[in-house]
């Protein structure tokens, strides 16, 4: 992981899936240089692996007299929501927490990104007022399996020119 923090008036290029991101700047002739990687492996669990208990049990009515159980109870509770959508959201919201730190030292730089649409907008509900003004344009495209050159290819029509 690096830990420096991208030049003024640069664009930053965030390029992240619900476990893992990677932010880049963009350099003179549209290439891309790694600043930082996050890892957030809570992304890649089943959703059985998330939850450490299952649903309970509850009673429909307290005086059933039948005895049986089929009268009296019901199957376990469903979680509200599904685990591996809240890791996203936790995800999505250290990430926007980590751009907005970055982004309000650096009062030129633009912002880029690209996630897989379900993931772009928890990251976007996740983003403060601020960076979301930063934000230059956002693709709704998974890049996260691809390296640096095969993202700076896809990228050549929307990063600034030199």
């Amino acid at each position: 992981m690096y830990q420096t923090s991208p030049p003024n008036g640069s664009t930053w290029v965030l390029v992240s899936s619900a476990s893992r991101a990677r932010l880049f700047v963009a350099g003179d002739k549209k290439d891309l240089k790694l600043v930082q990687e996050f890892d957030h492996p809570e992304g890649r669990a089943r959703a059985h692996d998330l939850t450490s208990d299952r649903p309970g049990r509850t009673q429909q009515s307290p005086g059933n007299s039948s005895g049986g159980a089929s009268k009296g109870s019901r199957s376990g509770m469903e979680p509200h929501t599904d685990p591996k959508t809240v890791e996203a959201e936790i995800f999505a919201r250290s990430l926007a927490t980590m751009l907005d730190k970055g982004l309000s030292s650096n009062t030129t730089a633009h912002l880029l990104l690209v996630a897989p649409p379900h993931f772009l907008g928890q990251l976007r509900e996740a983003l403060s007022d601020s960076v979301k003004k930063r934000v230059s344009a956002s693709l709704d495209k998974d890049f996260d399996h691809l390296n640096v050159q095969e993202i700076s290819e896809r990228l050549a029509d929307v990063l600034p020119s030199a």
